[in-house]
């Protein structure tokens, strides 16, 4: 009785079946967490193993085959016995959540089973690449080799595996894609493949062959010719370099004659495979056959004259869907650009010297990706002690058998209901009514909740509480929840979801930040300090896009009601906060709901304040019927209703002063200079700064206040500007909110100061590293806040890092090599970017930096430790551990970490702003401290005994062997009247070099090489550190450059989904990946975390570098081209907008926003300092 609907990953995950070990996330193909082994017999009876996305496969497609998942090896528990390839997971520190490592690990098995039944017991490198394209991991950066091979025939090798993973090509037919029309069809049909059917009836009108009803496949052909007879070449386009949907796909075959060294001219079709040209455009397949005739072309614009208009014509017939106007202009400026791409190699001259080698000077993506360079250098990495110590995550041996207990893995009592939430289609409207008849009609479905079954408050979450649980009355956002429907089965309350029909009174909506700006419509706004500096020299704008949290664990929660009381298991960051909006709105105290945390599967502050909605909504479907309720959002749904990074948009007015008199006088002679490398500034400086900066918050505050707070006071970065003036302000929009993420409005700041940085060097004239050294903050100079550069707070630390890598990375010396290289290269174009960061640590607010630990000796010398904070792959309880075992003076595997609920450790703040470090070891220490203090006069009197036998000893003899601590830091000097002080308990610095590489006909690039390093005190755990700060950096890049998010500009849709939202893949990272620690740092203030300084969210700044990087290698384009440097700045800039760029078209890529007043540089009298030159602005 199976459903040809149900999915093998379905059944794994039911729970009679119980195999949770194979997770859902993507249910797209997309990320492998899914992945198992299908074995089956092939015709001559060998077994076959291939990998499988289970997300993909029908159950009933299995029927005779055999399927592994991770458990196979070992289904118990507690015997976690580890195979070879697991033990190599777990010694290599593998994982962080280890969400996505079940998957990784099924694939890698299929690999090396492959390979020795093969004989090969050692795969190539090639072979590990290729299982790494089909898995997705948001929290670490990827360790790759990449490798690729070439031949005249070689198309199909190289371009599939970009497209599809290996799992998803496993289970895909070459006929389907065919049919389907998909990229890969076109491919496979530019290479010839046909196939014959036989149809019942006959056909006369050829638009029929679209309906397959009765057909019968009979046979694929795709005809093979020698290499001396046929040349293939093709150019797929995509936002990442793997497995994900292109933006565009050209392919193009050419009959070859070598022996007259010439292109035949033939008449094509499909079947002959010749002069085929195959385009795919979003959804859009060109199939026209292409006669062509190349005689004895021996010059590329010979060639180009014959072949470009040809492959034009068939672009402007090409439909023009796309509605996103970059991506339309982007396709119509490319068509000669990748004609020239495919025309270096198809060449008759360049076809005989190439003998199935790409021509050296031709971009390929396919190199070999030399293995990352990763340095520790801590000065306590060689210690015996805990503190300092590289111990990876100990959770790992859970993670790679799958026995790791996630939320969503949770099994559920008997009676439990699936619910789906009710959202609206429309940004903004009064809802007339709620037709839910047909919901109930369906069988499962048991009851629907809406905003009148709330027996308490309807709002939840953010610190304003003005986000409803469900819309009542009216629409403000389109995908706001409007409902819950109950039902025995999730497919039941999905179907009963979809079938609910709302009739709406539309109103008019706001969509976008410009919208809001014109309207005034605002959610909170800061200022930072004013000095009334209003002299205007350099105007600017810049535009940072948002970000999708894209945590492998979706939002889920379980709710069971008991006795009067409820408990609630959340993927929260937040359990206090769960428990708090479940007990408001169900009108109980709060010590009547308990919220317990299992591991998290990522949450990068998607899981701080949202995950409230969710427990809410199946609070009050439990409520109202009495029964458990499962709440758990697919992919698509997450990212409409959970909110991400904050867009943000800053226009800006900058003063800039130097030591020459007449510094402004000869602008356009100072460009000409620059453009031959000569400076004419000594002294250059940035004296006064004018700043807006309008966040998307969306209709409600959720936390868009207190990140806007730490854009404004965290835009100066590590630069000194004398003057500076800062407004932000959140715009209201018919959005879901957005809300906290990694970083939480600081990587906003550090992506507008460092193009700020750049815009202002490139119209001045001055080399952009000289100019932000210049301008770096030294001792005594002041900042926004108010204060002063100090050491108490190691602003000084900057510039030892800055100096570090400059030598370390050998800067100087490769800026030199870049510019010989773009010099010489007419195809490639290179940047390279060094940028400094500073990101405030722990909350501003004081009353949230504390936290509660419970800690338990048992007779047997184990420990139970319990605390405050969230485990979401971060390694938190390891570094909890080190301090437990540290101050207890035992061995670290006498300690066991309890999963967090507000049982034990009530009070809780959320597990974000860099926190859980410093203020959950700072409670464990103390609680530590009091069993230390209980046990010392045993500890003296039997000096010899060992710790369990001490333990025994003190249980008999009566001893307190249980500690519980309150932990709280010091007050941070912040003062809200006069905005002045601190607005963090202490500041994390850290630089990136970043050199890269762009294709300037297609707009595709690659980071080359990242150098980072970072300052994370006196360290206490640097494997976990070095994963942190590479994870957060590829989490900053795939922000700048791939992840966009999309919108509908009429109804507001979101556009973006798990086939289009490009997350970076193991070919994203940088070629090569040097990270360093930084030696002898102490911060003296954090005694929770013993002298440490977090790295949980200051590494994304960093990616920043390759932004800038891009831009750089961008501007050398433009400079051959005639242009100048980039002016208006957007991001993500995609491999659209580099190409836009390049050739200067399209409105976000003109110099229109450059505005230059030398006449009014009147800024005041001058004042000589020890420093430089200072002025004193007069209104």
């Amino acid at each position: 009785n199976v459903s040809p609907t149900a999915t093998l990953l379905q059944y794994l995950r039911k729970p009679e079946i119980g195999l949770f070990g194979t997770k859902s996330s993507c249910n797209s193909g997309i990320c492998g967490a899914c992945t198992v082994l299908f074995s089956y017999k092939d015709h001559d009876s060998n077994t076959i193993i291939i990998p499988v996305d289970s997300c993909q496969l029908p159950l009933i497609y299995c029927h005779g085959s055999s399927i592994q998942t991770i458990e196979n090896s070992n289904r118990n528990p507690l015997k976690q016995k580890l195979s070879k390839i697991q033990e190599i997971f777990v010694q290599n520190n593998g994982a962080q959540c280890g969400y996505c490592l079940p998957g990784l690990i099924m694939s890698t098995t299929a690999l090396y089973q492959q390979k020795q039944s093969q004989g090969c017991p050692n795969p190539k490198a090639v072979d590990i690449e290729e299982i790494l394209t089909g898995h997705t991991c948001r929290c670490t950066a990827y360790r790759p080799i990449h490798e690729n091979c070439h031949n005249p025939l070689n198309v199909l090798c190289e371009i599939l595996p970009r497209m599809r993973s290996k799992q998803i090509r496993s289970i895909s037919s070459i006929v389907g894609e065919i049919e389907s029309k998909s990229e890969i069809g076109a491919l496979l049909t530019s290479m010839g493949a046909v196939y014959e059917r036989i149809i019942q009836k006959n056909i006369s009108d050829e638009s029929e062959t679209q309906n397959q009803t009765g057909r019968l496949i009979m046979s694929v052909i795709i005809p093979v010719k020698r290499a001396s007879e046929i040349f293939a070449d093709s150019v797929l386009i995509s936002r990442r370099k793997d497995n994900h949907y292109p933006i565009m796909l050209v392919t193009m075959t050419a009959n070859i004659n070598k022996k007259q060294n010439e292109i035949i001219e033939i008449i094509p079709n499909i079947k002959q495979n010749d002069g085929y040209l195959g385009i795919k455009v979003n959804d859009v397949n060109i199939n026209n056959s292409i006669g062509m005739t190349f005689i004895d072309s021996q010059h590329d614009k010979e060639f180009k004259q014959q072949c470009v208009p040809l492959i034009s014509t068939n672009f402007e017939n090409i439909p023009n869907i796309v509605k996103d106007s970059s991506i339309s202009s982007f396709k119509s400026q490319s068509s000669s650009n990748i004609t020239s791409s495919l025309s270096i190699n198809i060449q008759p001259q360049s076809i005989t010297s190439l003998n199935g080698v790409l021509p050296s000077y031709y971009f390929d993506f396919e190199q070999v990706n030399q293995l990352k360079e990763t340095t520790l250098s801590p000065d306590s990495i060689q210690l015996p002690q805990l503190i300092g110590a590289s111990i990876g995550n100990r959770n790992l041996t859970s993670h790679a058998t799958g026995h790791t207990i996630y939320t969503i893995d949770v099994p559920i009592p008997p009676r439990t209901l699936y619910s789906s939430l009710i959202l609206s289609t429309v940004p903004h409207a009064i809802i007339k009514s709620i037709n839910i008849q047909n919901a109930l009609k369906i069988k499962g479905v048991i009851d629907i909740c809406t905003a009148s079954d709330i027996p308490g408050k309807n709002s939840h979450t953010g610190i304003c509480m003005d986000t409803q649980i469900f819309a009542d009355k009216e629409v403000l956002c389109v995908h706001q929840p409007v409902g819950l429907v109950l039902a025995e089965t999730q497919e039941a309350a999905d179907c009963g979801a979809s079938s609910i029909k709302i009739e709406y009174e539309i109103l008019p909506s706001v969509l976008t930040m410009e919208e809001a700006y014109q309207k005034r419509e605002w959610l909170s706004d800061y200022q930072g300090k004013d000095d009334d500096t209003h002299v205007i020299l350099i105007e600017g704008e810049a535009k940072v896009g948002g970000q999708d949290h894209w945590y492998s664990e979706l939002q889920n929660c379980l709710v069971i009601p008991h006795d009067g009381t409820v408990d609630v298991y959340s993927s929260t960051q937040n359990p206090s906060k769960v428990q708090t909006d479940a007990s408001g709105c169900l009108g109980i105290p709060r010590a009547r709901v308990t919220c317990r945390v299992q591991a998290l599967g990522g949450g990068f502050g998607g899981k701080q304040d949202r995950p409230c909605i969710f427990a809410t909504a199946a609070a009050i479907g439990a409520w109202k019927t009495g029964r458990p309720v499962r709440l758990s959002l697919n992919r698509s749904v997450d990212q409409k209703v959970h909110g991400g990074r904050h867009p943000m948009w800053m226009r800006y007015a900058v003063v800039v002063a130097g030591k020459r008199k007449d510094r402004m006088k000869y602008t356009e002679k100072l460009r000409q200079k620059r453009n031959q490398g000569k400076y004419e500034w000594l002294d250059a400086r940035i004296v006064a700064l004018d700043a807006e900066i309008i966040a998307k918050g969306g209709y409600a505050h959720d936390v868009t206040g207190p990140i806007l707070f730490k854009t404004v006071f965290q835009l100066q970065s590590v630069y000194t500007i004398p003057n500076i003036h800062v407004t932000g302000r959140a715009a209201k929009t018919h959005h879901n909110p957005n809300t906290a993420f990694r970083g939480f409005g600081a990587p906003q700041s550090c992506a507008f100061i460092e193009m700020l940085m750049d815009h202002v060097s490139d119209v001045i004239g001055v080399d952009g590293t000289y100019l932000r050294t210049n301008i770096m903050n030294k001792v005594g100079d002041p900042i926004l806040t108010g204060s002063l550069v100090s050491h108490k707070q190691g602003e000084y630390i900057i510039r030892v890092l800055w100096n570090e890598i400059l030598k370390s990375s050998d800067y100087q010396r490769r800026e030199a090599q870049i510019a010989q290289f773009n010099s010489t290269n007419g195809i490639l174009r290179r940047g390279i970017a060094i940028i400094p960061m500073k990101n405030g640590s722990l909350f501003e607010d004081d009353f949230m930096n504390q936290a509660e630990a419970l800690v338990h000796v048992l007779p047997d010398g184990s420990v139970e430790v319990a605390h405050s904070g969230i485990e979401m792959g971060q390694g938190l309880n390891t570094k909890m551990a080190q301090i437990a075992a540290t101050v207890l003076g035992i061995d670290i595997s006498y300690i066991h970490i309890l999963t967090t609920n507000t049982e034990t450790c009530s009070n809780t703040q959320p597990t974000a702003a860099s926190s859980g470090t410093d203020i959950n070891g700072g409670a464990i220490q103390l609680a530590c401290q009091r069993i230390v203090e209980s046990l010392a006069p045993l500890r003296t009197k039997h000096p010899d005994k060992s710790w369990p036998d001490l333990c025994t000893i003190a249980y008999f003899s009566r001893q307190n062997m249980s500690g519980q601590a309150h932990f709280i830091l010091p007050t941070i000097n912040w003062q809200w009247s006069t905005k002045t002080g601190y607005t963090a308990f202490y500041y994390g610095f850290g630089v990136a070099v970043s050199e890269v590489e762009i294709d300037v006909l297609t707009g595709e690039y690659r980071i080359i090489r990242t150098d980072l390093i970072e300052d994370a005190g006196k360290c206490l755990n640097p494997i976990l550190d070095t994963g942190q700060v590479e994870g957060g950096f590829m989490q900053g890049v795939g922000w700048l450059t791939s992840e966009e998010i999309e919108y509908d500009q009429h109804s507001g849709q979101m556009l973006s989904n798990a086939q289009t939202y490009a997350v970076p893949h193991s070919r994203d990272v940088p070629y090569e990946l040097h990270t360093t620690i930084a030696k002898g740092l102490e911060c003296k203030e954090n005694i929770g975390g013993f002298k440490s300084k977090t790295t949980a969210e200051s590494p994304v700044l960093l990616g920043v570098s390759v932004l800038m990087a891009l831009r750089h290698a961008i501007n050398s384009a433009r400079l051959e081209r005639g242009l100048g440097p980039m002016r208006h700045n957007i991001t993500p800039l995609t491999i659209e907008r580099i190409k836009l760029a390049i050739d200067g078209s399209g409105e976000h890529f003109d110099e229109r926003n450059e505005q230059i007043y030398p006449q009014q540089f009147n800024i005041g009298q001058q004042e000589e300092i020890e420093e430089g030159i200072r002025y004193n602005p007069i209104r």
